[in-house]
């Protein structure tokens, strides 16, 4: 039995151009009865996979068929998302498919356990899987957004990337069992506490690496510093790094420089440090407060120095390997006052062609 079909805007733009281009009275326009589901498989998964949320949402309601459908089909290709909880209403669960503009977002549900099943259930009828280019959020909690529960909802789905938001140890091991789920995925792990450093040396290979310390499990975050040790093992293992409290002298800055540029696969570094150690390093290049925009010191340029001299901008040129890096170094007040304060140093390098 052939089925009459109302569908989405957003479908039939699609076939705009089956229709001819002169113009033609409603009564001239042929009404052709089409049974959808005599259509090529292929050709149907395809379409589905066009069919946004919220017209999957009304599609499904028009018959059981479509019902089935929906539920069994591929949702297409979404930029992005995140699962955590409701920032604006803690009550509530926050789950979001696709970037800020055009993001298909579930947020009426509540942030029990109870409001996570009913959330699980009305994505399986939604569809079977999908597929999340860019980087995709999650943060976990220790009662309702548990490994179990995310576990839940994600294992249909593909992605490119995840991040993670982590606050506790019990979080840090969740996020790194659920890597063991999705080997091809590249991850992000944001750490906004500290963990020992034994766990932090440990940690297996991430695209980016952030050490944010906002808080510590005894509150006490001024004591906590990365020695240059730690700091040399993060090195040589992520991709990209951004840590606090990094504790390293003038002559560790050139260690790490020489082994960012010329033996590790990362690709941009940034740290937090003391302002003495910046300086220190800088004057052992004769780079200093008078120096001016343009101005070349050994194997350095100084690409832009600001009146303020709050932000340092340097160009580095190996003398043998002629590799290049962009140092960008920012402080609070003039670099080079209150030298006990800290200052951000970063180092980032061109992507090689392969």
């Amino acid at each position: 039995m052939g089925i009459i079909l109302t569908l989405p805007n957003t479908f039939l733009d699609h076939f705009v151009r089956i229709l001819p281009m002169r113009k033609k009275t409603i009564a001239e326009i042929p009404i052709t009865k089409m049974d959808f589901f005599a259509l090529p498989e292929a050709f149907i998964a395809r379409v589905m996979r066009r069919i946004e949320i919220r017209d999957r949402l009304t599609l499904r309601l028009t018959c059981r068929e479509f019902e089935s459908l929906v539920s069994e089909a591929h949702a297409g290709y979404f930029d992005g998302g995140k699962i955590a909880r409701n920032k604006r209403d803690k009550t509530k669960l926050f789950i979001a498919f696709g970037d800020s503009h055009s993001a298909a977002r579930f947020t009426g549900f509540e942030f029990t356990e109870e409001g996570v099943e009913q959330c699980l259930y009305f994505l399986q009828k939604l569809f079977s899987t999908t597929s999340i280019s860019g980087t995709f959020e999650i943060e976990f909690d220790e009662k309702v957004l548990t490994l179990d529960a995310v576990r839940k909802i994600t294992k249909s789905f593909e992605f490119e990337r995840i991040e993670f938001s982590v606050n506790s140890d019990s979080q840090l091991e969740s996020s790194l069992l659920l890597m063991d789920d999705f080997p091809n995925t590249k991850y992000i792990l944001v750490l906004r506490y500290i963990p020992s450093p034994e766990k932090i040396s440990t940690l297996p290979s991430m695209e980016e690496l952030h050490i944010r310390g906002e808080k510590t499990i005894d509150d006490e975050h001024n004591k906590f510093e990365i020695d240059s040790d730690l700091f040399f093992t993060l090195l040589g293992k992520h991709d990209n790094l951004c840590l606090d409290n990094v504790q390293i002298s003038a002559d560790n800055c050139d260690k790490a420089l020489q082994i960012f540029l010329n033996e590790s696969s990362v690709h941009s570094v940034e740290i937090s440090l003391k302002r003495s150690a910046i300086v220190s390093w800088l004057r052992n290049h004769k780079i200093t407060e008078d120096n001016e925009s343009g101005d070349v010191c050994g194997e350095f340029t100084i690409a832009h120095i600001s009146v303020s001299c709050m932000h340092l901008r340097l160009e580095y040129t190996h003398h043998i390997s002629k590799k290049t890096c962009h140092i960008h170094i920012r402080a609070t007040s003039s670099l080079w006052s209150d030298e006990n304060a800290r200052a951000v140093l970063c180092m980032e390098k061109e992507y090689e062609d392969v």
